[in-house]
């Protein structure tokens, strides 16, 4: 078996062939490199840190899932509870969508089962507090030598006298809890207790928020259809979300705003994701949704990833699914879908490639609108109706490819302003083409498939 390990020797960074094995036998399962790069399949330490990767072809031959790290001895030493996916999950997905990434995590919970937060203060007799709500009391061992104990639902804050790092202790019962109000004073890690099954607004607007642990506890992200809220909502510096497969929903807003999110790893367990919920993620580059999700909202726009790979049991979208994804370079449609809604990829300029199977009927209006880069697609022999906009401002739109040899109903002009240069229609139809409404104005335009 071979693969190539890359040495960093004098600074510069030059590459090996190593050979594992020997001729003949069962093949071992695949190595971890020394220094590994990102493949088909990863997985990933709570905090992003890629502890192994393999390519679609050492998939197959996966037999066990790898060791994960250590964090016993940690600071805030954890326990293992195990990856968020299995390995027949793995296998099922690759088989279902063999050119999508896979990004598996590793969960864990605080060993001694109670909730940390590591705050750091930049001054001595910082006047910011620490401020903090439960809803069954606590008791909290603030890491500067001082407590408190509070009771019921209540809100506690805390401020420190001297500058440095501090580990907050909190015993508590409660299943929900929340940091609020202190945008200067917020903790830069955060481990959950196995207590916690609810975070609702838990860590919105942590700005300095760069790791956190997710228990399998949790059950709940937050109320469905929140407007404006989600439970890492504005956590600018946070680069990893691991999380956990005791989730099957991802609720609005959830990860609005989490610049500096790279990596993000969806368990097969979710079947919903609500709409915003990645709003402004500007650093994933790939989105692999997982084989058994069934709703998708307007959830990647504004930024967002460069490719989204969707699963086969997705069979629709809202309006405005990708709207403004200014990322957003390749995507693929399943089987399955008969829509392509209003707005969908509507001013993503970057949209290079985009396959529409059989089987899609609407091409709902401006659901292309705006796509730059887009420089030719091929419409499907089931599309009976494309909507008015469809395809205006593609600047960039060299030839269209319909394969329908009844002219779809065209509600107004599709291809307003600069419109497509060429469009290719069945010989046996390019009369019917020319002559049919809204598509007589391109009759110049309307040619035969080539052969």
């Amino acid at each position: 078996m071979l693969y190539e390990e890359l040495d960093d020797r004098f600074g510069r960074r030059k590459k090996r062939t190593v050979i594992f094995g020997m001729a003949g036998g069962t093949p071992p399962t695949p190595p971890t490199p020394s220094v590994l790069e990102e493949k088909a399949l990863n997985f990933y330490d709570f905090e992003g840190t890629l502890v192994a990767s393999y390519d679609a072809d050492e998939i197959a031959g996966l037999s066990v899932l790898p060791a994960p790290p250590d964090h016993s001895a940690d600071e805030v030493p954890l326990t293992f509870e195990g990856w968020n996916w299995t390995l027949a999950e793995i296998k099922e997905n690759h088989i279902d969508m063999p050119e999508a990434t896979i990004n598996v995590g590793a969960t864990y919970h605080p060993t001694d089962g109670n909730l940390h937060l590591i705050v750091e203060t930049l001054a001595d007799n910082y006047l910011h507090p620490l401020r903090l709500s439960f809803n069954h009391g606590a008791q909290i061992d603030w890491g500067d030598g001082t407590s408190d104990s509070v009771s019921g639902t209540t809100d506690i804050s805390h401020y420190y006298e001297q500058k440095g790092r501090y580990n907050v202790t909190i015993t508590t019962t409660s299943t929900y809890f929340q940091l609020y109000g202190a945008e200067y004073l917020l903790p830069k890690e955060a481990y959950i207790s196995r207590a916690i099954t609810d975070l609702n607004l838990a860590f919105s607007g942590c700005h300095l928020l760069e790791k956190v642990v997710i228990p399998s506890s949790v059950t709940t992200l937050g109320t469905t259809g929140s407007a404006g809220n989600g439970p890492f909502k504005n956590c600018y510096s946070l680069s990893a979300i691991i999380l956990p497969r005791s989730l099957t929903k991802i609720v609005s807003y959830s990860m609005a705003n989490c610049y500096s999110l790279r990596v993000l790893s969806l368990p097969p367990t979710i079947t919903s994701i609500e709409n915003y919920a990645l709003n402004f993620c500007y650093a994933l580059e790939k989105i692999t949704l997982p084989k058994g999700l069934l709703s998708l909202g307007a959830s990647c726009q504004y930024g967002g990833a460069r490719e989204i790979s969707l699963p086969s049991s997705l069979t629709s979208f809202s309006n405005n699914c990708f709207y403004y994804n200014k990322n957003l370079q390749k995507i693929n449609i399943p089987a399955g879908f008969t829509a392509i809604p209003s707005n969908t990829f509507s001013n993503c300029q970057s949209l290079k490639q985009v396959e529409l199977n059989e089987g899609i009927e609407t091409i709902g209006d401006s659901a292309f609108d705006n796509t730059d880069s887009l420089q030719t697609i091929t419409i499907p022999s089931t599309v009976t109706s494309i909507g008015i906009n469809a395809f205006s401002y593609a600047y960039g739109l060299a030839s269209v490819k319909i394969l329908a040899t009844t002219p779809p109903t065209m509600t107004g002009d599709a291809f307003y302003y600069r419109g497509v240069r060429k469009i290719y229609v069945p010989a046996e139809s390019v009369e019917a083409y020319k002559s049919a409404t809204n598509w007589a104005y391109y009759a110049g335009k309307i040619e035969a498939i080539p052969a």
